[in-house]
C-alpha cells in the first residue's frame, strides 16, 4: 500500500488517504485511514449515535445517510470513532446544500478528509462575510461554493 501526505493549514503534515489496487480488476479504491490529527480546523464533531439522538432516528438510518453521501464521516481519535462535523447537521437533518458540494469535490478526486479540509479552509474572499466555504453555505451561497469547487478540479 502506498500513502501520501500533505501539509495541513498549520504546516503540520498529516496522512490523508491510503490507496490500494484490487488485483482482479486493477481499479483504485480509497480506504479511510485512521488519522489522529485530521481536520483540526473543525471545532465540533458528532458521532453516529449523537446524530441519531439529535435527529430522533436510528443509528442504522444515520449510517444510511453516510452511505448515501448526504453526510461524510471520518474516523478520528484513539478509538477510530466515526465522526461528522456538527455543522453538517441541522435540526431537520443533513444540511441539504452539502450533498451536491460533496459530489462535486468527490468527483474531482477529493477524499472525505480533503473535502472537510476544503470546506473549513480559511479564505476571506467567500461571500456573505464568511471566512470558509462552510460558512458561505450556511449563509446561503451554495452556488458560489460549488462554482469554486468545480474550479478546484
Amino acid at each position: 500500500m502506498a500513502g501520501w501526505s500533505f501539509p495541513g493549514p498549520t504546516g503540520d503534515v498529516r496522512q490523508t488517504t491510503v490507496w490500494r489496487v484490487a488485483a482482479e480488476d486493477s481499479r483504485l479504491y480509497a480506504s479511510v485511514s485512521a488519522v489522529d490529527e485530521v481536520n483540526d480546523v473543525v471545532q465540533d464533531w458528532l458521532t453516529v449515535p449523537d446524530i441519531a439522538k439529535k435527529l430522533g432516528i436510528s443509528v442504522v438510518a444515520v449510517r444510511r445517510l453516510i452511505e448515501d453521501r448526504e453526510l461524510i464521516a471520518v474516523r478520528r481519535g484513539e478509538r477510530n470513532v466515526l465522526s461528522v462535523p456538527a455543522d453538517f447537521v441541522d435540526g431537520a437533518g443533513p444540511v441539504p446544500a452539502l450533498k451536491g458540494t460533496f459530489s462535486v469535490l468527490a468527483d474531482g478526486g477529493f477524499s472525505d478528509e480533503e473535502i472537510i479540509d476544503w470546506l473549513y479552509a480559511a479564505d476571506p474572499s467567500w461571500p456573505g462575510g464568511a471566512t470558509t466555504a462552510m460558512g458561505s453555505i450556511q449563509a446561503g451561497f451554495k452556488t458560489e461554493v460549488r462554482r469554486r469547487a468545480m474550479e478546484e478540479l
